[in-house]
């Protein structure tokens, strides 16, 4: 018979304080509402009322604040319980099941840090696994070790010790003849070869993992590799290949049911046609985008095709088609608390009210752009909104304001090394002191 042991109160408190602390009231409130719908107090739910909790909570930030706040307020709150458990586990006696125990806490908990930001608290529960590894003498675990601590080093920066990591993986899962986890080892190898810049070694690599991914029939992996193919492409500048293996990847995440995927996916072959100017393809991959974000409730990425579906359609002449897409984009980021979002579609919208010669709205929205992306401290985009909110002022007639506007802007960009866009701030800037003289 199973026992169902409640939750420990210690784990209750920091969950209540990490749905407060990353969400706010709103928060609070999800957390109530959940609970309610189990029918439980948090502090008496068992392990399986937890993980359905977390999933209710998941959807329901999901919804409301998008994907990425999701993943860190989930992972946020499964540190607390596998680190409870790990504590728990280290009162039991030796035995090979606390090392198996031990060993798939390590691999969760550093899987945690790493979506978390916080690499060294990573890196440190990936080598936990790998010694929990070598005393059980489990070779194919062993491998898996080495390429979680290859991705770490990856994510870090420092190659050199990820592929010093893939090797010894490497080399003990074609000893053993563990298939999966060579592919995994050579795939980790592309996506190292990708970061030095050696995007042919890179390919050769993920082609290969890819071969072997394909005998074993995992959807997942298949798809992945594809998308990591899809961006290796695109940094090469070869968009045909790259929206060919983006689109082999939609394929298979199709098939896995893989709905955030693909809508991202679209987006970056929307992305691969704006890079090649073929604004009519771009805007369709954005309409696939956004049309699948909507079906499946995915606002905020839904806000971001609407924002791009914008900006193709700016570039198509389509003004009135581009100031509802805009439009509609802002009024969803701000729903969805993203200021970053938010203020990026004010400056794409008050660019168009000014190619539209409607100066007062552009300016009413550059403005609020501008306001925000101080707040961030977000120099680029900063300067780019200050650059168009000084072009509206001189419009208006307000050319003090103006040459403050482009002043700041060229201060920002010379302290970027954007030099391109400092000369284009300049030559608006000289055309305004001629006028004024």
């Amino acid at each position: 018979m199973v026992i169902l042991i409640p939750m420990l109160r210690n784990t209750a408190k920091k969950i209540r304080e990490t749905m407060f602390d990353e969400l706010g009231e709103q928060g609070e409130d999800i957390l109530d509402k959940e609970c309610n719908a189990i029918g439980k107090n948090l502090e008496d739910m068992d392990d399986s009322e937890i993980s359905e909790l977390m999933d209710r909570i998941q959807e329901d930030v999901r919804y409301f604040r998008g994907v990425d706040k999701a993943k860190e307020v989930k992972n946020s709150i499964k540190r607390y319980q596998l680190l409870e458990k790990l504590d728990d586990i280290g009162r039991e006696r030796k035995s090979n099941i606390k090392l198996m125990k031990k060993y798939e806490l390590s691999r969760d908990l550093g899987d945690v840090y790493v979506e978390l930001g916080e690499m060294e608290k990573g890196e440190k529960y990936f080598y936990d696994m790998l010694e929990m590894a070598e005393k059980l003498e489990k070779d194919d675990m062993i491998v898996d070790s080495y390429d979680k601590i290859a991705k770490v080093h990856l994510q870090k920066g420092d190659i050199d010790k990820a592929e010093e990591e893939i090797k010894r993986g490497l080399d003990l899962a074609k000893k053993i003849d563990y298939e999966i986890g060579e592919a995994r080892c050579v795939r980790r190898a592309g996506i190292a070869s990708w970061r030095k810049g050696d995007f042919e070694e890179s390919i050769g690599y993920l082609q290969t993992a890819l071969e072997i991914f394909e005998e074993s029939g995992d959807e997942d992996d298949v798809a992945s590799v594809y998308k990591n193919l899809g961006d290796v492409y695109g940094e090469m500048e070869d968009y045909d290949e790259s929206e060919e293996h983006y689109q082999k990847s939609v394929e298979h995440y199709e098939k896995e049911g893989a709905d955030y995927e693909r809508i991202v996916l679209f987006m970056n072959m929307g992305v691969i046609n704006s890079l090649r100017k073929d604004w009519k393809k771009a805007a369709e991959y954005y309409k696939k985008s956004e049309k699948l974000a909507y079906e499946k409730e995915y606002p905020n990425t839904r806000a971001w095709s609407l924002f791009n579906l914008g900006e193709s359609y700016v570039y198509m002449n389509r003004f009135d088609e581009a100031e509802e897409a805009l439009q509609e984009s802002m009024e969803l980021l701000e729903e969805q608390n993203d200021p970053f979002g938010e203020a990026g579609a004010k400056t794409k919208y008050g660019q168009l009210m000014l190619e539209r010669e409607k100066y007062e709205e552009a300016e009413k929205y550059l403005s609020e752009s501008v306001d925000v992306l101080k707040e961030l401290e977000v120099a680029r985009y900063l300067a780019d909104a200050l650059h168009e909110l000084g072009k509206a002022q001189m419009n208006l007639g307000k050319h003090d304001k103006a040459e403050e506007k482009m002043e700041e802007s060229i201060k920002l960009y010379d302290s970027l090394d954007l030099l391109e866009r400092k000369s284009s701030v300049e030559a608006d800037l000289e055309k305004l002191t001629k006028h004024l003289k």
